[in-house]
């Protein structure tokens, strides 16, 4: 049992101390003084001695319990009842509260489920005491220790939390139940009642059933986890999942279209519905972020059948309202769906590279004068396919293969290395870095090589997962090429024609590659199963995840000659190479200029700092200390150096997958939670739900009502009549009872 206020219940102790000091002074001993009829009071005093002392501590007591009654009733005991009550004062509660993109689901009442969040969360503070203390973990990840350690000022919590807002990355319970098990394992208070009340709708995208928690809770027996129970119903949901540009003019590098994928979530797919779409647009100067004042570049209907979850839209941008002067810099494309409940997922950015040619760096010994065809290399070929006509705005940069540095390809989009044998370490090292910064690298064999060492520095520089071999292998007989299912964009402006411009295409010799399955995406491949041209991002796995992937590497097995293929002899050189180049170094530029909120990702070199403009005061955030940085906020972020100048945009796309609004099974998802107090423990005494229901109605507040008022007050009442008694029958007031101690003396001596 604790109390309300332990301050009074010291103090009421403390005043037992009054009854017996005035006791203590009325006992101090005076100057006797005899007169005539002294004797006859002695006697009296002598037989009512005992009796008298009887009767002081009687009324001593009933004082002294009088007052430590008053302190008790004052200081409120509370009970052992409600989910928040500690095994005694002093707890740790650790408010858990979803803020990510799903808490902005607006209810038909009004009000959005973070608004309910915040409310349960204020019911829970009022019911703190004075010795409790409380911590604040919010959910959009990753997960932030927003008050961590734990603080004794619930009201400086409570005004955090009312200022909470729904942010757009998803649901981090992973990372919040690590944050909590950490700080309760190193708190001062380590050892005392603590519970984690986590306070969230539980929808599809806060949780992965299929992933278990990590069990950050184990062997913390003073700890339990109270939540909220699972919604039983939401809203359906319908948002943008990608938006990718299309260049389908070969004589301009601004795209042309733009594909804008939809999908619905939450709820039944069972009757068709229709939406808006509209898509607008701004560059670094000349126009204004989309809005109601500008007229959209695109604006259609996307439409999903009944039974479908995903439908695509395809949209023909207007490219008159570009402005003219933007020749180049980078475009901001932002499609808008017609709202819903979870408006924060139905706007996706992505942003475009704007270029007035697109500058292509060709790593091969230059020749001089004029070649016969005879005389053709593999170089000669890319050139010729790159530039046949004089209006493609595509410029070949002829570079050395031996002396490859930094100012020569920052004036390069794409790299395409013919001689990789003669590039030297430093050389593969400057197009790491020009991979990292977006752009694109293609890198076939050397023609004449008989053993190819330059693998291992291509392997090593960009850090890939694959094996090439030393030799090349030759074919017996040429071997067909066919394209492969892929979902890559960088064919897809050619992928209908491709069957019948790939059926004549035939290799004669390759440089093969081994790989783990999944690594790369294959292009094409030879009719024997094997890869013959791929897609691939520099680094491992994890490292693209962390770094939002940068651009692209692509890797051709053949040398682009006649003595391995015959493709510069077919008609696929030309829209190959072209369309390769122009789709790849798109969605290269894009990748590294576009992500997800919550999920880390590495800035563009020299970047100190991001700035998201908006109303009132502007939002910064700060790379860590190995560079990295995460946002939680959609919007087109900026850049900012070490010289506080402003460069490159950043588009921070809503986490579509957290705003997910399907419902979850409460079994299932209490057993899952149970992970995280350790493997094996019991959903039932591990994880209870708020009031046994879910409600979060009068949390709290059953501990600071004392079952022990009324009791107390009889008791001081009676306390008081008692001692009312005692002190008058201890007063001896009355002539009968004052004169009877005197009278029957006084006989005595007249016997």
């Amino acid at each position: 049992m604790s109390v309300l206020h332990p301050g009074l219940l010291a103090a009421g102790i403390a005043a037992v101390a009054i009854p017996i000091v005035i006791h203590l002074l009325l006992r101090r001993r005076r100057k006797p003084i005899k007169w005539a009829a002294m004797r006859f009071l002695l006697e009296a005093y002598q037989k009512q001695r005992r009796k008298l002392k009887l009767q002081q501590w009687l009324l001593l007591i009933a004082r002294c319990l009088l007052v430590v009654l008053v302190g008790i009733a004052l200081a409120r005991p509370l009970v052992q009842s409600g989910v928040l009550a500690g095994g005694s004062a002093g707890r740790t509660v650790y408010l858990v509260i979803d803020n990510s993109i799903a808490s902005g689901v607006r209810a038909a009442a009004g009000g959005t489920a973070l608004d309910r969040h915040k409310q349960a969360a204020s019911e829970v503070l009022s019911g703190l005491g004075p010795g409790d203390r409380v911590a604040l973990v919010t959910l959009a990840g990753p997960a932030a220790g927003v008050v961590l350690p734990a603080s004794a000022d619930p009201a400086a919590v409570r005004r955090i939390v009312e200022g909470l807002e729904p942010l757009d990355s998803g649901a981090d319970l992973r990372r919040a139940f690590e944050l909590v098990g950490s700080d309760a394992r190193s708190s001062a208070d380590a050892g005392k009642s603590a519970s984690v009340v986590v306070l969230s709708d539980f929808l599809e995208g806060a949780v992965d059933l299929s992933a278990p928690l990590p069990a950050a809770l184990a062997g913390l027996d003073d700890v339990r986890v109270i939540a909220s129970s699972p919604v039983a119903s939401a809203p359906e949901n319908m948002q943008i999942v990608s938006v990718e540009p299309i260049w389908d003019d070969p004589g301009d590098l601004r795209p042309g279209q733009v594909s804008v994928r939809v999908r619905r979530v939450g709820a039944a797919v069972s009757e068709a519905v229709s939406r808006r779409v509209r898509v607008f647009g701004h560059a670094e100067r000349g126009l204004g972020v989309g809005g109601a004042h500008q007229k959209p570049l695109a604006d259609g209907v996307v439409r999903l059948a009944r039974g479908a979850q995903e439908a695509l839209a395809p949209l023909v941008l207007d490219r008159e309202q570009l402005d003219p002067g933007q020749a180049s810099g980078q475009l901001v494309l932002t499609a808008e769906l017609e709202g819903d409940d979870l408006p924060a997922d139905d706007e996706r950015r992505v942003v475009v590279p704007l270029r007035d040619s697109l500058r292509v760096g060709l790593v091969a010994q230059r020749r001089f004068g004029a070649q016969r065809m005879t005389d053709f290399r593999a170089s000669d070929w890319i050139r010729i396919a790159l530039t046949p006509l004089l209006s493609v705005p595509i410029e070949v940069v002829d570079l050395n293969p031996a002396v490859l540095d930094a100012p020569q390809l920052a004036q390069v989009d794409v790299l395409i290395v013919a001689e990789p044998h003669l590039v030297q370490d430093a050389g593969w090292g400057q197009m790491r870095r020009l991979v990292d910064r977006g752009g694109l690298v293609l890198v076939c064999p050397p023609t004449d090589a008989n053993i190819h060492l330059w693998t291992d520095s291509f392997e090593r520089a960009f850090d890939l997962p694959v094996r090439l071999a030393r030799e090349a292998t030759t074919f017996a007989a040429p071997v067909r090429v066919v394209p492969a299912e892929t979902t890559s964009g960088v064919l897809r402006l050619i992928k209908g024609e491709l069957p019948e411009l790939v059926r004549p295409v035939t290799v004669s010799k390759a440089l093969p590659l081994e790989s783990e399955e999944g690594v790369f995406e294959t292009l094409f491949a030879m009719e024997q199963g094997q890869p013959w041209m791929i897609s691939m991002r520099a680094g491992h796995i994890e490292e693209q995840q962390a770094s939002g992937g940068g651009g692209l590497v692509l890797y051709l097995a053949s040398s682009p000659d006649p003595a391995w293929t015959n493709l510069p002899l077919m008609p696929l050189m030309v829209p190959l190479l072209q369309e390769t180049l122009r789709q790849g170094i798109a969605e290269s530029g894009s990748r590294a200029t576009t992500v997800v909120a919550g999920e880390a990702f590495v800035p563009a070199l020299g970047v100190r700092e991001l700035v998201l403009e908006r109303e009132g005061e502007p939002i910064h955030a700060s790379a860590s200390v190995g560079g990295g940085m995460t946002l939680r906020r959609a919007g087109v972020w900026r850049g900012v150096d070490e010289q506080g100048l402003r460069g490159v945009e950043i588009a921070s796309n809503p986490d579509a997958d957290g705003a997910r609004t399907g419902v979850v099974d409460a079994g299932a998802l209490r057993a899952w939670l149970a992970g995280a107090s350790g493997v094996g423990a019991d959903p039932v005494t591990s994880v209870q739900w708020l009031d046994g229901e879910g409600s979060s109605e009068g949390i709290g507040q059953r501990a600071t009502r004392s079952p022990f008022d009324l009791p107390l007050l009889l008791g001081v009442l009676a306390l008081v009549l008692v001692e009312m008694v005692l002190a008058r029958w201890a007063s001896h007031a009355g002539p009968w009872r004052m004169g009877r101690g005197v009278r029957d003396a006084s006989e005595r001596q007249a016997a």
